[in-house]
């Protein structure tokens, strides 16, 4: 190809044609021009469409991570219900104005639910990784918005749950100190021993009730508090995974 073109500069230099030579060298930069803008096109293109399938499989895997999230509460939240249900049943009677002492000895000796929660293991890798290479950017404001109020969220929510967990457990190690309710955890002969019952004789009623109380009440903080943020985040997961459809489908 470029021989040919060569031939005819050659031809028309020859025939002393310098018009028209200038129109064809004038043409031949237009063609090389065109050229280079269409070969710029095509790569342009070439790296949107790389962008567009880094997007697509970060999409992909971000709506993994929020479907497992999901199924992670689907998996937690009865339990939690349960706990909660339980803790308020024996709150309603440690408040009756029927309750004793005798009342309270019974709830916190032989039925508080005792155990505590933990924050539960979302997986925010995916949306950190999306942000750091730049794809996060390539999303429309309210994509953004809701995926940074989603993982906001989660975040606030660990440093919530840690909270009130460490508030409880400050309160019933205060409770265990005086008071064994956790020999009935560990050990199917613990009504029969002297290890578990001789905590619970001659018991200081000034000093039992507001113990009892305390217990019972930051339990029911920290599991009807979580299980308040849980439902919230499965609506917002809910709310979420239809904006990323459109990013995986395409």
């Amino acid at each position: 190809m470029l021989r040919f073109f060569r031939k005819i500069r050659q031809g028309l230099l020859t025939d002393n044609k310098f018009s028209k030579y200038l129109l064809y060298a004038v043409g031949e930069i237009l063609l090389v021009v065109i050229g280079i803008l269409i070969a710029f096109q095509v790569d342009n293109w070439n790296e949107k469409r790389k962008d567009r399938l880094k997007l697509k499989i970060a999409m992909e895997s971000l709506q993994n991570d929020i479907l497992q999230d999901s199924l992670l509460i689907s998996e937690y939240l009865p339990a939690y219900k349960n706990t909660d249900s339980i803790n308020r049943r024996l709150m309603n009677r440690a408040y009756s104005s029927s309750a004793t002492l005798d009342t309270l000895i019974q709830i916190m000796k032989k039925e508080f639910p005792v155990y505590w929660i933990s924050s539960l293991p979302f997986n925010q890798n995916t949306f950190e990784n999306l942000k750091s290479t730049g794809a996060f950017e390539l999303l429309p404001e309210d994509v953004k918005k809701a995926l940074s109020d989603y993982y906001t969220t989660i975040a606030s929510n660990k440093e919530i749950i840690d909270f009130y967990n460490d508030q409880y457990r400050t309160h019933l190690d205060d409770f265990v100190d005086r008071y064994n309710i956790i020999g009935r955890l560990h050990h199917p002969n613990y009504q029969n021993s002297y290890l578990f019952n001789a905590t619970w004789k001659n018991i200081d009623e000034e000093d039992f009730v507001p113990r009892v109380a305390v217990v019972l009440g930051s339990y029911e903080v920290m599991y009807g508090s979580e299980i308040e943020r849980l439902e919230q985040l499965q609506i917002t997961i809910r709310a979420i995974l239809p904006l990323l459809n459109p990013y995986i489908e395409d």
